[in-house]
This record gives C-alpha cells, sequence and structure tokens, in this order.
C-alpha cells in the first residue's frame, strides 16, 4: 500500500469535516494510506502572513517542512493555501542559502532544522502522476454523466517552481473533473478569485465584487455546481453564498462542492450523502440529478 504523510491545514480539519471524511474515503478506495503526523502548525496563510512578517512566515514553514523531513515520507497537502505556503517556502529558502541559515537559528532554538529534502506534493499530483487517470476511472461506478459543473480553480492553484508548470495543477483538476463523467462547462471568468483573501481586508466589497459577480455568472452558464479543490473557496462560494442571497435578495442556490465530494460520488462510497448534507447552500438534489445513490453498489 502507498502510503503518504497528510497536511490537513486549519480549516479542513477544524471547520469542514466534510472534506476531511471525504479525502479519506477516496483515498482508502483507492489503496492510499494517510500518515498522520503530530507537531504540525499552521502552514501559515500563504498571503497575509508573507507580507506582514516573511520572516516568522518562512520559520514556521520551514518548522512544519522538518517534522516532514524527519520522517522521510511524502508530504501530501489537501489545502491549496497550505500548499503553497509550504512548498513556496521549500524552494525560497533552498534559493537563498543566507536566509535559510537565517531561519535555522530561529529554529535551532526550538532543536529543529530544515534541510530542504521534503517533497511536498499537492493531492490533484497525487491522483494524476501517481494514482493515475486510468485507475480513477476504474473505480468510477457511477459515472457523472448528467451533471454541468463550472470550475473554479482558485489562485493558489497556479503555484509551480518552473514557469512551464504553472497550469499543470489546473489541468490535473479538469482530467480528474473529466474522469468521473462530469461535464465541463466555460463561463468566461474561471480565474476570477472567489474573493476569500481580500474579504480578510475589505469585506463587503470581496462579497458584491468577488464572490456575487462570479456567482451570478455561473448561474447563468447552465452548470448544476461549482467544483472547487480550496477550502477557502469553498467557504466563501459555498457558506457566503447564502450571507449573498440575503443581503441582495438574489436566491442563487448553486450547490458548491469539492472535488474529493465529487470523487466520492463518483465512486458511489457509503456515506457520500451525508457529506453533502453538510453544506451550506443545499448540495443534496445532485445525487438525484446522478440517477440516484446506490452506497457503493455498481450501477448499471
Amino acid at each position: 500500500m502507498t502510503e503518504y504523510t497528510i497536511f490537513w491545514g486549519c480549516l479542513i480539519s477544524t471547520k469542514f469535516l466534510n472534506i476531511e471524511k471525504a479525502s479519506r474515503m477516496v483515498f482508502n478506495e483507492l489503496g492510499i494510506k494517510l500518515n498522520e503526523s503530530k507537531g504540525f502548525s499552521c502552514c501559515p496563510e500563504p498571503v497575509v502572513s508573507k507580507v506582514a512578517d516573511r520572516n516568522l512566515w518562512l520559520t514556521l514553514a520551514a518548522r512544519n517542512l522538518s517534522l516532514i523531513e524527519e520522517k522521510k515520507q511524502k508530504l501530501m497537502v489537501i489545502c491549496n493555501g497550505c500548499y503553497e505556503s509550504l512548498y513556496d517556502a521549500k524552494h525560497e529558502l533552498k534559493r537563498e542559502p543566507e536566509l535559510k541559515q537565517k531561519i535555522n537559528e530561529n529554529l535551532n532554538a526550538i532543536g529543529r532544522t530544515f534541510q530542504g529534502t521534503a517533497q511536498v506534493l499537492n493531492f490533484l499530483e497525487v491522483l494524476v502522476k501517481d494514482i493515475g487517470i486510468e485507475n480513477l476511472k476504474e473505480h468510477v461506478k457511477k459515472p457523472l454523466n448528467k451533471l454541468k459543473v463550472a470550475m473554479h480553480y482558485g489562485c493558489h492553484l497556479y503555484t509551480a517552481e518552473d514557469p512551464s508548470k504553472t497550469w499543470d495543477l489546473a489541468r490535473y483538476f479538469d482530467d480528474i473533473v473529466r474522469a468521473t463523467g462530469a461535464d465541463i462547462i466555460p463561463y468566461g471568468c474561471e480565474r476570477l478569485c472567489c474573493g476569500y483573501p481580500l474579504s480578510q481586508y475589505n469585506y463587503n466589497y470581496a462579497l458584491e465584487n468577488r464572490t456575487y459577480n462570479k456567482l451570478k455568472i455561473i448561474s447563468k452558464c447552465g452548470a448544476n455546481c461549482i467544483v472547487v479543490t480550496c477550502p477557502a473557496c469553498y467557504y466563501q462560494l459555498d457558506f457566503e453564498q447564502k450571507t449573498i442571497e440575503k443581503k441582495f435578495g438574489d436566491e442563487l442556490g448553486i450547490p458548491v462542492i469539492h472535488l474529493m465530494e465529487l470523487l466520492a460520488m463518483a465512486f458511489d462510497l457509503p456515506g457520500t450523502d451525508e457529506l453533502l448534507k453538510m453544506h451550506r447552500t443545499k448540495a443534496t438534489p445532485l445525487l438525484e440529478l446522478i440517477g440516484g445513490y446506490n452506497g457503493g453498489t455498481k450501477s448499471g
């Protein structure tokens, strides 16, 4: 059985248990063992922390990376924000030896050292490069042929040291969704931010000019749902959708599901219906749309 150490991040493990549960269900179905690691802290958050105190950001990220270096296992990150933070910190420290020395001086005070040897993988990489699209297709018991999805890629998905690989994770996202049988519906502003980072600075502006704008456009494109890979994007588009409906008097009602939930639906895994009940914007009608829910029984 292939093993990875898992980094859940703060949002998934404290607020979005449906994403954590879906991930555990799907990787178990695929024969992947997820190892927990005690001692991980916040990644930390990759937008504000970099600006507020770069030294603190790198120290905290390097500490997390030093924990996985001891285990000598691949680190799989489910949260795109955590992935960007850990990935960028690793490569910045490897590029700048003097900075690495300074950060290690901070870490030495708590008995830790950053080497730069940890392999940090986004879960999309694991699904496509390690498991494989054909393998995913073999696990699809209920093809999602009736599902039309609007893709929300999120800002953190375009993280790569090599500029030629900037779009790789977004392409992997597309490939995985298509493997379920779902139809991707273009709507013209896929790259528009969900508004979550901006909401930390100006909540009302972000809600109206990012989140609401995006949801209005998607509501007119013919998609049945929005699929995301980032827990912050999930929060902004799902939970804040209800806030928008109340604030602007516009009933949108667009289900927002995480990619791992989409795979759980396609794999027809027991408990998938319970995951969709945890959403603020009602998502359970999607099960009726795809032809019912068998809970693990091969449909035909």
